[in-house]
């Protein structure tokens, strides 16, 4: 996904605990936040397995943290479950009308398409023609 691409390291704010910071707390719940929706990702599951270990080092948690650190580790080396529902969505409003001639842009590349009908609120039925411009 993109998503992982958005994020930039470097503008994680550290959470305060006792007055010191600590990034690795951050890094920590953002990959179970991400597990729990279906996401994951190697280089942020690798800085919260590093987390995990700084935590622990420090103290910070507390003992009952520090029990549950196999399964933690063992959970975010596991594969995300998929989700189950989809988000909803309303129904599509189209502004097409029956004999509309539509230029459509995927990667760079024009199609031209023929609207040859449209439902109340339905998608459009259209027809791709092989010109591309």
């Amino acid at each position: 996904m993109d998503f992982y691409h958005t994020l930039d390291l470097r503008t994680i704010v550290p959470i305060t605990i006792g007055g010191y910071k600590y990034k690795e707390l951050v890094y920590l719940v953002l990959v179970v936040t991400l597990h729990k929706h279906g996401i994951k990702d190697d280089e942020f599951s690798k800085k919260a397995l590093k987390a995990i270990d700084v935590l622990r080092d420090k103290e910070i948690l507390g003992k009952a943290f520090n029990k549950q650190i196999p399964s933690i580790k063992e959970l975010l080396q596991t594969k995300p479950s998929e989700q189950t529902k989809k988000p909803p969505f309303p129904d599509e409003v189209t502004f097409f009308r029956e004999g509309d001639i539509i230029a459509i842009e995927i990667k760079g590349k024009f199609f031209a398409a023929y609207v040859h009908d449209v439902g109340f609120n339905q998608r459009p039925l259209i027809e791709f023609y092989d010109e591309v411009f």
